[in-house]
């Protein structure tokens, strides 16, 4: 009993002090990324890190759950897992942050150990998922797309079907720029004469839906 009661009070006292460090950054220039060069731009370049840290959170199956956003949050649950063991983190980003005397690396991958959680997945996909699935690419001609300059195409154009719900479908939609779609109008690939650069078809994970996107640390759990 007395041996829990001071690891309690020993990771308490070591979240309440990265708390306190975290909340200071601003203010503070003892922050340091190791592992990264020196410039004028590293303070906003360390701000913008850790506002835009993600964890990948894996369901007791290994399944891609969520994900932990910001670092805060990530070290909370990285805290709570070694007081409770309730989550276990498996990776760690290459990136260590470093405070007067004390160092530590950030958790890239954690595994639910509490029970599974049922995820009941979506029948029909929204524009962002195709759209992130696709890494933000026109699937006939590549161009990078921006959010406004983004369109949905129906491979196989809506009116082949008796009701637009049937067309909404992971493998019959695809990301596309407005030249290309405007192109390929009310046609199939063929029909129009151009051809998708992959086929398309349901992600793994709807967590992660372009698995080239995410971190090294994560993709052997994508």
């Amino acid at each position: 009993m007395t041996q829990r009661l001071l690891t309690v009070l020993f990771l308490t006292t070591l979240w309440l002090s990265l708390v306190s460090h975290l909340r200071h950054l601003r203010m503070s220039s003892r922050f340091v990324l190791l592992n990264q060069k020196t410039t004028k731009n590293s303070k906003n370049t360390f701000h913008h890190w850790i506002n835009k840290m993600q964890a990948l959170v894996l369901n007791a199956n290994y399944q891609p759950l969520g994900t932990q956003n910001g670092l805060r949050a990530i070290m909370k649950l990285h805290l709570k897992g070694l007081q409770d063991g309730r989550v276990a983190t498996l990776e760690y980003y290459d990136r260590e942050i470093k405070f007067e005397k004390d160092s530590f690396f950030v958790p890239a991958v954690f595994h639910k150990l509490n029970g599974y959680v049922n995820i009941s997945p979506k029948s029909c996909p929204s524009k962002s998922s195709i759209l992130r699935r696709d890494g933000m690419k026109c699937q006939y001609c590549l161009t990078k797309l921006s959010n406004n300059g983004a369109t949905i195409d129906h491979v196989k154009p809506v009116s082949f079907f008796k009701k637009k719900s049937y067309a909404n479908t992971w493998d019959n939609m695809v990301a596309c720029c407005h030249p290309c779609n405007s192109f390929k109008s009310n046609r199939t690939p063929d029909q129009a004469g151009m051809k998708l650069r992959s086929v398309p078809d349901k992600p793994f994970s709807m967590v992660v839906p372009n698995a080239d996107s995410a971190p090294m640390e994560w993709r052997k759990y994508l």
